[in-house]
């Protein structure tokens, strides 16, 4: 009786350790074969990705448009104007010059040289050895003088003169050391614009002949 329990028992630990061993190699073979499935993206999800890339892209590049559209549309607009000034030989030695800009003429003597302003406020400077002619174009430019400076000046005259076939007050200042600087404004008028022009010469005779070449401005 005793042998055929151990028998029995014997043949029951058999099955147990049969079955359970099945039984876990069947889970793990589950395990493994779960854990070995990739998840692969569909059509569709491609699709949604890409178009949601693009989106993006689009948007940013619109934006950055519409913000270099605003920030050139808030820059001050620059005045362009074309050159067309000249310079011609006169058959007496002398030379004019002409601005179709502002439409003024002026003559000076062939020898001296023409200089055009390239800053903010348009003009020339026409000058020789021993004198020139600054001219500025729209602004009252009258000379502001030092201390040092004033004391230097000996004389200062008011004097009468014509440009432009119309009377203008002329401001000359004669200094202790000979030579002369004068300054004078044109009003504006008739649509042309307001004039300096200021003159200097080393002494009486090279200022006379600065004073001659301011005189000989006009407008066209």
């Amino acid at each position: 009786m005793y042998q055929k329990l151990r028998s029995l028992r014997k043949l029951y630990l058999s099955c147990y350790d049969f079955t359970y061993s099945n039984l876990m190699e069947s889970l793990n073979e589950r395990v493994i074969n779960i854990g070995s499935l990739e998840k692969r993206p569909s059509g569709l999800s491609v699709f949604l990705s890409l178009s949601f890339v693009l989106l993006v892209v689009v948007g940013v590049g619109f934006g950055l448009g519409l913000l270099y559209g605003q920030i050139k549309a808030n820059e001050p607009e620059k005045a362009v104007l074309k050159k067309t000034s000249t310079v011609s030989a006169q058959k007496d030695g002398s030379k004019f010059f002409i601005d179709r800009n502002y439409n003024y003429q002026i003559t000076i003597p062939e020898s001296w040289a023409l200089t055009e302003k390239q800053e903010a406020v348009p003009g020339i400077i026409l000058q020789s050895k021993n004198s020139s002619v600054e001219l500025w174009v729209g602004v009252e430019q009258p000379p502001i003088f030092s201390k040092e400076h004033q004391e230097a000046i000996e004389v200062t005259n008011k004097v009468k003169i014509k440009i432009n076939s119309q009377e203008v007050q002329l401001t000359e200042y004669v200094y202790k050391a000979g030579n002369y600087l004068s300054s004078v404004i044109i009003k504006a008028k008739n649509a042309h614009p307001k004039v300096t022009l200021w003159l200097k010469g080393i002494n009486k005779e090279t200022y006379e002949t600065a004073k001659g070449v301011v005189q000989s401005f006009k407008f066209l």
